[in-house]
């Protein structure tokens, strides 16, 4: 039996995840990237799971990505390696205050 406590805390996680993924991909769009590759754009930079959709897939690259799309997927693999949590406790005033 996994107590409720845990299962709060991972549905919470995920939910947080799948947000920042949203997020990410639908800053991509407005700055001008079309939706499959904005979504696996956001998949790989946040995921590390290897490459996007569309020119940046398996042959491609993301040089044909705008300097608004290049920063947030900077900042989506900063998120993804240290861990959404850790990165966003950064952000609260809890944390500035000690």
């Amino acid at each position: 039996m996994v107590p409720e406590e845990v299962a709060n805390q991972v549905t919470v996680f995920i939910s947080l995840y799948i947000l920042v993924f949203i997020a990410g991909s639908l800053i991509m769009q407005i700055s001008g990237i079309s939706v499959a590759e904005a979504s696996g754009a956001s998949a790989t930079s946040l995921a590390g799971i290897g490459p996007g959709l569309g020119a940046s897939g398996n042959m491609g690259n993301f040089a044909h990505f705008n300097d608004t799309s290049k920063l947030t997927m900077v900042l989506l693999m900063i998120m993804g390696r240290l861990e959404l949590l850790p990165f966003l406790t950064i952000f609260t005033r809890s944390f500035r205050r000690n």
